[in-house]
Formats: C-alpha cells, sequence, structure tokens
C-alpha cells in the first residue's frame, strides 16, 4: 500500500451503503476531527441501532495488522456531527445470505455480534450472550433480549426485562422504547391492570415531552396517541380511545393511515347497533374539519364496505397524471409463472399475461420438473417473443421456482402468478402506475377476486392497508422493484407454503408498501390448488404454516 502511495485506508464492507454526505473536503474534515470514526446504522422498517467504529486508518503511523483492532462504542446520537462519514446496513439478514453472517459472527465485537444473531433468526443465541451492565451496550441489548424473548413467545421473560428497564434509573431517550414495548405487550395480554399501569406511562410521556425521541424503535408521537386510543378501547374507556386516536390523526396531520382505519373500524363497532347514519356522523364529526381528513374519507368508507359514501369522498386517482407510455419505456416488467403439471388453466393464465395493455413486459416460465409436457403448451405462444421458457430438471417447490425466475429475470419491476390464476387485462398498466405514483415505495398490491373453476367471481378479497405485524398477507397481486431484493433477499424456500407473506414482510421491512384498491387478479379455488390443499391439512394447515411465522416475526407485533 505504502508503494502505491495509499494515505488513508476505509473499510467498507458490501452490505453497507452510504449514507451521509461525502466528498473530499467532507473526509479530510472527518479523519482530522472524529477520531476516524464512522457511525454504523443496522436498520429495518420499525427497528434500528446506530453505533461507532475506527473504520479509517492513516496508513503512514499504522502497521497493517492494526487493522483489526477497532474502536467499537455505542452510538447514542449526542456526539453526530454534520461531517461525520454515516454507512447503514439491513438489520434482518435474508435466508441465503445467513451462513455467510453466522460464519463471521465470532469475529464480531459484542453488540454487533447480538445484533447478527438477531437479524439471523437466532433468537436463543441474542438471550445466552451475557452483557455487563457497565458495558456501553447493555441497555440495547437488553431491548434486543426482549425482542428475542417475544419470538420465542416467552412473554413473561420479555416482560421481566421491560419492567426492569422501567424501573432503572435510564435517561429518557432510553427509557421511552421500553415503555412503548410494555403497552405493546400489556396490548397482548389479558391483564386490564397492565393495560392501566401502561396508559398512565404513556400519557406521563405525552404530557411532559413536546418530541419524543427514541433510540431503537421507529415511532414518532402519532403512534403513541394511536397505542393510547388501543389500549382505551381495550378496557372499555370507548370516549378516550376516541379521543386518542383523533389526537394521532390530527399530530400526523391524518398521515397515519393506520391509526385511521383502525378508529372507523372502532366506530364502526361501537355504534353498529345505532345503524349507519350514526356510524357516518361519528366518523364525518373526525374527518370533516381538516382538509387532510377529509382527502381519506374516501378510503376509510370504501375499508367500511360503505361504497356510496366512498363514491362521495372518492379521491382524484393521482394515477391519471402520470405518462404511462414514458414509465413503459423506462421499466421493463418481470412476471415469473412457476408450472408444476397445472396445465388446466395454463393457457388461460398465459393468455392473461400476454393480452395486457402494458406491452413492455417478459413472461418467464419455470417449469419445476414437471412429469407432463409443460413446454407443449408453452410452445403455442413461441410467436411472442416476450415469453422465456426454463426448465428445472427436479420438482424443488414454489418459492424455488420462483427464486429461479428471479435470476433470469432483467425487469426493473417484478411480479408472480399462478398458472391457474389469470388476471385483469391493465393489472400490470395499473399496478406499475400505483407505483410511480408514489417513487418512495417500494412494493405495491391490489384487492383481487376469489373465482371458481370456471372463473366465476364468488367474492372480492381487500386488504385496505398492509400491516406489518408478522403476519397480513399481501395477496396475490404483488408488485416489488427489483432493486429492493439486494436488502430483502428472494423467497424463503423453507417456508412453502406461506412463502409469500414471508417475502412481503421482508419487502415491507425494507421500505413503503401501497394498496390499489381495485380487484385486478383472478384467484381460482379449486380442489387440485395448493390453497384448497392446505386448507384439507397438507403442509401442516394453515394453523402449523402460521406458527411458522408467527415465531420468526411475532416481535413486529410489539413494535
Amino acid at each position: 500500500m505504502k508503494k502505491n502511495n495509499t494515505q488513508y485506508l476505509w473499510k467498507w464492507e458490501a452490505n453497507e451503503r452510504l449514507t451521509s454526505d461525502f466528498n473530499l473536503e467532507t473526509f479530510i474534515h472527518h479523519i482530522n476531527n472524529y477520531k476516524n470514526e464512522v457511525v454504523i446504522n443496522r436498520f429495518s422498517e420499525r427497528v434500528g441501532c446506530s453505533w461507532q467504529e475506527k473504520r479509517i486508518w492513516d496508513v503512514s503511523h499504522t502497521e497493517y495488522n492494526d487493522f483489526r483492532v477497532e474502536k467499537n462504542s455505542l452510538y447514542n446520537g449526542d456526539n453526530y456531527h454534520e461531517n461525520m462519514i454515516a454507512l447503514e446496513k439491513p438489520l434482518m439478514v435474508p435466508k441465503e445470505r445467513q451462513k455467510h453472517y453466522i460464519e463471521r459472527v465470532s469475529m464480531e465485537s459484542g453488540f454487533n455480534r447480538m445484533l447478527t444473531n438477531f437479524g439471523c433468526q437466532r433468537y436463543e443465541e441474542v438471550i445466552k450472550q451475557s452483557t455487563a451492565s457497565e458495558e456501553d451496550f447493555w441497555i440495547s441489548s437488553q431491548f434486543f433480549k426482549a425482542l428475542a424473548y417475544i419470538c420465542l413467545e416467552q412473554i413473561d421473560e420479555a416482560a421481566n426485562i421491560v419492567y426492569d428497564m422501567i424501573d432503572n434509573d435510564l435517561t429518557d431517550k432510553d427509557v421511552f422504547d421500553f415503555i412503548y414495548l410494555h403497552s405493546k405487550l400489556a396490548q397482548n395480554v389479558t391483564v386490564d391492570e397492565m393495560k392501566k399501569d401502561s396508559i398512565q406511562l404513556l400519557t406521563d410521556v405525552l404530557e411532559s415531552n413536546p418530541i419524543i425521541e427514541t433510540k431503537h424503535l421507529k415511532i414518532l408521537e402519532t403512534h403513541w396517541w394511536a397505542q393510547t386510543g388501543e389500549l382505551y378501547w381495550q378496557i372499555g374507556d370507548v370516549d378516550q380511545a376516541i379521543k386518542s386516536f383523533r389526537q394521532s390523526l390530527e399530530v400526523s396531520s391524518f398521515k397515519n393511515l393506520e391509526c385511521a382505519y383502525r378508529l372507523v373500524e372502532v366506530i364502526q363497532m361501537q355504534f353498529k347497533d345505532d345503524g349507519i347514519d350514526t356510524i357516518v356522523r361519528t366518523i364525518l364529526g373526525v374527518f370533516q374539519d381538516s382538509p387532510n381528513g377529509k382527502s381519506v374519507l374516501g378510503l376509510m368508507f370504501e375499508y367500511l364496505n360503505l361504497q356510496e359514501w366512498a363514491l362521495l369522498f372518492k379521491r382524484e386517482d393521482i394515477t391519471t397524471a402520470l405518462d404511462i407510455s414514458a414509465i413503459e419505456k423506462d421499466n421493463l416488467v418481470s412476471i415469473i409463472l412457476p408450472v408444476y403439471n397445472d396445465t388446466q388453466y395454463l393457457s388461460e393464465s398465459i393468455r392473461s399475461i400476454l393480452s395486457q395493455s402494458y406491452v413492455n413486459l417478459e413472461l418467464i416460465i419455470i417449469d419445476d420438473g414437471s412429469t407432463v409436457d409443460v413446454k407443449k403448451y408453452v410452445d403455442r405462444y413461441k410467436y411472442d417473443s416476450r415469453i422465456k421458457y426454463f426448465r428445472i430438471k427436479n420438482n424443488s417447490g414454489i418459492p424455488s421456482a420462483i427464486n429461479y425466475g428471479i435470476t433470469k429475470a432483467v425487469g426493473s419491476i417484478m411480479a408472480w402468478t399462478s398458472a391457474d390464476n389469470f388476471t385483469h387485462s391493465r393489472w400490470v398498466e395499473k399496478m406499475v402506475l400505483r407505483l410511480e405514483s408514489e417513487p418512495t415505495a417500494v412494493a405495491a398490491y391490489s384487492s383481487y377476486y376469489h373465482v371458481d373453476e370456471d372463473g366465476i367471481i364468488i367474492g372480492t378479497k381487500k386488504e385496505p392497508y398492509y400491516k406489518l405485524n408478522g403476519l397480513q398477507n399481501s395477496g396475490p397481486s404483488f408488485f416489488w422493484r427489483t432493486r429492493i431484493l439486494r436488502k430483502s433477499g428472494v423467497f424463503d424456500e423453507s417456508l412453502f407454503g406461506i412463502e409469500d407473506r414471508d417475502f412481503a414482510i421482508r419487502i415491507a421491512l425494507q421500505g413503503k408498501i401501497i394498496y390499489h384498491s381495485e380487484p385486478l387478479y383472478y384467484y381460482r379455488i379449486h380442489e387440485g390448488s395448493l390453497s384448497s390443499k392446505i386448507e384439507l391439512g397438507s403442509h401442516g394447515g394453515w394453523n402449523e404454516l402460521h406458527e411458522k411465522l408467527k415465531k420468526k416475526w411475532i416481535y413486529l407485533s410489539f413494535v
């Protein structure tokens, strides 16, 4: 290095990205003022943690062997300066990358080792790791140990940690995380006294802190008010519940849609015996006085299936102002279609994709080791160059087949469909427009129809907003930006039957998932479908599959 006149060496890992402003002037200022320390942030959509590491070395004064010695101190923001260099990397580690992380875990510093184990869902290892109260990261380690206990469904142990930390002499910023976690534990137990204690803790924080700043949880004042409202509702104090939910909406300028949906749910449940007029008047009383509140009334009435009122307050469709031709030119969409002996409806499925109004797409058909001649059906459409056919020698399951399809796809936006389902002719167009209408969103999903064997509609499925709670189903009409896979990873092949929910969770942990209310997808219910087989007990049935997902992601319900 000295022969090459290198003066400084910066250690930067492959899964990290620079999040601070950077130029030569910033770099020189940094190494002259901040002891060569770099802020590292491990993050997810709900939770994260930051610390400082020595990542830049002055080669002219340091031997190479010294580079392994790093200063690692927990970072609470107090020493942060505008010109400090900051890197970030995902907290949750995709399954296909976990082996690499686990191999390195013994070489990592104490707290980073805990975060890596947590990110790899090695919750027992998180709990076993000992930490002394005088260590810099002790408070943070207790927080992640509490979450690890929750994931293992050891709620009493999690509660013990939370109570101990609240009773400890912590700073406001340190204790706020545990107070909020206490409220989530209270929400999930049946003990009213715990709920009342939690309401008091939440209220004290709200009354004494104009700005609530937490260290690990990515929550705002609106979330505190919403949580207070939920607890009031659970103990039967309806008036206080509605007041708290309303306060949550007002401090967020009616942008906290999750709270808005919950509030109208509560209003409907409370006044259902008084009739629709009372429900509507109560909802209007909350939302109509604010321009922002009025703008979401259509969504609220649609959620409650009050279609006449939903039409009255229907928002202008912002996607109509977008130039579809320009968007289509810039965005190739890859649709992956895995097939395993499902030829009864295959032609209908293929035709529904090839006849899309959005032309700039590729249909990647993955023959997952079928024992019937799938290619014979695909060859009927060989005139269309947008079809790409690949065969896997041995059947490996839907998630594996989709993952193989992802490796062959080149589009900037992706989705997948099934061999027994079909789509609206403007499915791709409308989903791409919805995604492009919010550039910060990483994925979009829509409502969809249930159809019978003959394709006759027998029901409509609506999931108006995505709840990152570890169980939410985004449904079969799901589009994502390809670039997000670098952080989220691909489908978990060990979760056959429920891999789509797990995949949506990991996407949601990296960014915003948005909703399109119009049903655009036709999900067929028939004896040979996977969902019907699971309903009859295949793969352990839905209960066993849900338990797998719950054990992996249950902590999301608590943060």
